[in-house]
């Protein structure tokens, strides 16, 4: 990061992949037949 300051800009690993789980609930709605494809695995903090 520039001069050591803390990166407010991107997504840590935490929220990219809360982020991920969100767009995955969405196809699991919008694209049934995709949905047997997704496999959940839990979010680690």
């Amino acid at each position: 990061y520039p001069a050591g300051l803390k990166d407010n800009t991107h997504f840590n690993s935490y929220g990219a992949r809360r982020m991920a789980e969100l767009v995955l609930a969405d196809l699991r709605t919008m694209l049934p037949d995709l949905a047997t494809r997704i496999v959940n695995s839990p979010v680690k903090k």
